[in-house]
């Protein structure tokens, strides 16, 4: 594993040592280095708070055009894939917990207590796979589903008529 970084700021090779934490950034790590982060404070390299105060529309500005160019678009997905691919169990409860409201643990409990099975049609399902079933008016979790039994629910209007409905065209048919 690679013990260097590059920082953003003055573009240098460091080690990581060289970083502060930071819980959003790439690898747990501050983007620019700790002596970039600095500079401004200590009136280093032609740049001081003041200068950056009296010029903040422009790099407010500068920095907009860049999230909005393809390039810093194409820079942001990459970190966020690189992010959640090494924080996956992280990213995946933050969004049961933010989707859901089930706080970690919760979500598993409810897979075990279905012994990984689907709560409609009792086919087993990977816990990667599970789709999780909730009442969009609510928000409350009604249990977890295969893929193909949450998309048919869906595709029915997610209520009770829709369902009945295709009951009585399947019974009709019959």
């Amino acid at each position: 594993m690679d013990k260097t970084k590059i920082c953003l700021g003055c573009g240098e090779k460091k080690t990581l040592g060289n970083f502060h934490k930071r819980k959003d950034g790439a690898g747990g790590l501050n983007a620019r280095c700790k002596e970039c982060i600095l500079a401004p404070r200590r009136g280093e390299n032609g740049t001081s708070r003041r200068y950056y105060d009296t010029h903040k529309k422009e790099f407010l500005r500068k920095s907009a055009e860049y999230q909005k160019s393809k390039k810093g678009r194409e820079a942001h997905r990459k970190a966020g894939l690189k992010y959640n691919q090494s924080h996956k169990q992280e990213t995946h409860d933050r969004h049961i917990l933010r989707k859901y409201g089930l706080l970690p643990g919760e979500h598993e409990k409810l897979y075990v207590g279905q012994n990984g099975c689907c709560a409609l049609c009792g086919k087993t399902v990977a816990y990667n796979r599970v789709s999780t079933d909730h009442d969009h008016e609510t928000g409350k979790v009604r249990g977890l589903l295969c893929q193909g039994c949450n998309t048919g629910i869906g595709l029915l209007g997610d209520n009770i008529e829709g369902l009945q409905r295709a009951i009585e065209y399947l019974r009709a048919a019959g």
